[in-house]
């Protein structure tokens, strides 16, 4: 058991030293998640099954609020096609935030669909979105690469030129209930609540368990995997190196 718990450490430790969460990369991207969008007719914005949240269909708003409109081929150009996708996927990034709390808690992006508004003779959709690939590559590194469908239509809602949507999958703690949350002490140092039910934990678990109660958030999988590794010891149960 202190075995693993060791090399569980270990991982954590150096993750940690060169790893940077999504928020971090959307940070260095100078990217502000929106609020996520109601939607606006008979869905939902979300849904999970299992390990995997589907997301409706977003069209891409500006700055105001307002929705982006026009044809690509004829009203826009490629490049401008793909900042549309671009802003698509930054407001399906708001509302898979809003769906799990932490994009951290992705384990990788399983597929996007891609619909462009063009012109029949348009045939470069997938450079239109690319738009929304290249940003999702940039937030999640390689759990970002995804497979993909771009598909030319005649017409979208309300005039946009692209709807994407999403499907990605979550780590599998979380969909098993696990989690591990953070808050705000005092202080002004982010603390941890595991919930994996350690209890009196001594000796180099304890040292474990102050580890992961003090450090941030920014690896939930690999804190709440040290957690799940820690003995569960009480009153008069001896710990065990397995």
């Amino acid at each position: 058991m202190k075995h693993i718990l060791r090399g569980l450490l270990l991982a954590f430790i150096a993750h940690t030293a060169v790893g940077s969460t999504p928020a971090d990369r959307l940070k260095e991207l100078g990217i502000t998640l929106p609020a996520a969008a109601p939607a606006i007719a008979n869905y939902v914005p979300a849904v999970r099954s299992g390990n995997l949240v589907f997301l409706a269909g977003q069209i891409a708003r500006d700055a105001d609020g307002k929705i982006v409109t026009g044809k690509v081929g004829r009203e826009l150009t490629v490049e401008q096609g793909a900042v549309a996708a671009r802003t698509c996927a930054i407001q399906l990034l708001a509302a898979l935030q809003a769906e799990v709390g932490d994009l951290a808690k992705v384990k990788r992006i399983v597929r996007v669909g891609g619909f462009v508004n063009c012109t029949d003779d348009f045939t470069a959709q997938p450079k239109v979105l690319n738009g929304a690939s290249d940003l999702l590559v940039a937030v999640f590194g390689d759990r970002g690469r995804h497979a993909r469908a771009a598909v030319g239509v005649n017409a979208l809602p309300a005039g946009a030129p692209v709807e994407v949507e999403l499907i990605a999958e979550l780590e599998d703690w979380m969909a098993h209930g696990s989690e591990v949350q953070h808050r705000r002490a005092h202080g002004g140092d982010d603390a941890l609540t595991v919930g994996a039910g350690v209890e009196n934990v001594g000796g180099d678990a304890h040292g474990a368990q102050v580890l992961f109660r003090h450090r941030t958030a920014a690896q939930p999988v690999l804190l709440q995997q040290i957690a799940e590794q820690l003995p569960r010891v009480g009153p008069g149960v001896p710990d065990r190196d397995d």
